[in-house]
């Protein structure tokens, strides 16, 4: 199976069974709130196929779909849904686009 390249290195990807259970506990509101790179939740499940906590951030807010992170990718949730490939959260995605 071939593998499928993104802007993001693994190591600023933390463990994904982790980052399900702190995103369930956070409030729809700070799915959105990014650190010092521009990284939020909605990113992080993006990248990651989490639909949904990607489900929760837009229908709390669709413009996070676009909230870009402030690094060197500069991408968006979007951005990493196509990256990724992931049919599923891809097509759900799309769906949420204003």
């Amino acid at each position: 199976m071939k593998q499928r390249r993104i802007a993001v290195q693994e190591a600023e990807v933390p463990d994904i069974d982790i980052d399900v259970q702190m995103w369930d506990e956070l409030p729809d509101e700070q799915l959105g709130v990014a650190d010092d790179l521009g990284w939020a939740a909605i990113h992080h499940a993006a990248q990651k196929g989490v639909l949904h906590i990607i489900e929760r951030a837009v229908a709390y807010n669709n413009q996070l779909l676009e909230q870009k992170t402030v690094d060197v990718a500069a991408v968006t949730p979007l951005l990493l849904a196509v990256q990724v490939n992931t049919s599923s959260t891809l097509r759900r995605t799309l769906r949420n686009i204003p």
